[in-house]
């Protein structure tokens, strides 16, 4: 970690000179403290980035950011328009802000040993010299300013198509209505009184419709009910966990942990029991299988002994029924 800078120290008559001091971040609000502030040297550190609040030093005129790692400056770093010398030779940088284009005081810029792309490196030449360097400011300052034009010219562009979209998808829509009113019209016209349908046959659709609506209430409701157990059982669980680490330093980051915790506990013993439920199940279905077995037996066994009786006693009512037509036939032919 970087050693405490004291920016009270570096500061003298406008001027603080932070280069050399094995910075990683820029005290930012140390240096707003102090007033009339109006050059910065943030030279030969280790910065790799600027914070967002760097824009808000709009008092500086001069700057050296040179001989850092730099890989990209702020959005708004266009804000600081009082800029008239700005040294970002030797870092990491690619492209620079849009916002670049605000910084109309701008005479003096390095970009010299910077991996940019080749159409800002192609603009920004080759700082050599005070005179370059004043033309790399100029160049700069007027490429990135017709960029924005054309930027916001495209987005306007792009907004107008939008606009013109909606309002075409807006007309299609009232069209379609109308198309539609237009049918409704004509099929009423041309549809006959006699096809009309009856009261009855629309009462009994009627009640049909007052029947599913029931159905589809109840599952509704049923299913409410289950969501609203689900997130009460969720509230009261919270309350708990939120109830154990009110104690606790960092209160979310506690809860987060015991809820994981509770979590993978749940899960283990879940776990647990598909296993001890898989063995139990198997158990049952073996013992039903033996069981169903037996049953299937016993049933093929008194099934036999049924038929048998019922073949007897049916032999028996039919050697009776045989017999009495018999003694009947005779005693009608003895006559």
């Amino acid at each position: 970690m970087a050693p405490k800078v004291n920016v009270k120290e570096r500061f003298n008559d406008g001027e603080i000179d932070l280069s050399m001091s094995d910075l990683n971040d820029v005290p930012v609000k140390e240096i707003l403290t102090l007033k009339r502030v109006y050059s910065l040297d943030l030279s030969n550190n280790s910065l790799t980035r600027l914070p967002k609040s760097f824009s808000t030093l709009t008092s500086l005129s001069v700057l050296d950011l040179s001989r850092n790692g730099l890989k990209e400056l702020p959005e708004d770093f266009g804000n600081l328009i009082k800029l008239r010398h700005l040294d970002l030779y030797r870092n990491q940088l690619q492209q620079l802000p849009l916002s670049f284009s605000k910084l109309k005081s701008l005479k003096w810029l390095d970009l010299k040993d910077n991996p940019l792309v080749p159409a800002v490196s192609k603009v920004a030449g080759l700082c050599i010299d005070t005179k370059a360097c004043q033309t790399c400011a100029k160049n700069i300052i007027d490429f990135y300013s017709r960029l924005e034009s054309q930027v916001a010219a495209e987005l306007e562009m792009r907004n107008r198509d939008r606009q013109k979209q909606l309002e075409f998808n807006q007309k299609k829509k009232q069209e379609e209505k109308k198309e539609m009113k237009k049918q409704k019209h004509k099929e009423k016209k041309n549809t006959p009184k006699s096809s009309e349908p009856k009261k009855a046959d629309v009462e009994k659709v009627n009640i049909v419709k007052s029947k599913d609506v029931k159905v589809e209430k109840k599952s509704r409701s049923f299913f409410a009910s289950v969501l609203k157990l689900f997130f009460l059982v969720l509230s009261v669980y919270l309350s708990y966990v939120f109830i154990k680490v009110k104690n606790a330093e960092d209160i979310i980051s506690s809860a987060r942990a015991m809820v994981i915790d509770d979590y993978f506990k749940v899960l283990s013993v879940s776990q647990v029991w598909w296993k001890e439920f898989l063995i139990v199940s198997k158990v049952w279905w073996k013992e039903f299988l033996i069981v169903s077995e037996v049953w299937r037996k016993e049933f093929l066994v008194v099934s036999q002994v049924w038929w048998k009786q019922f073949l007897d006693v049916s032999q028996a009512l039919w050697k009776i029924t045989r017999n009495y037509v018999h003694e009947f036939y005779n005693n009608y032919a003895g006559n």
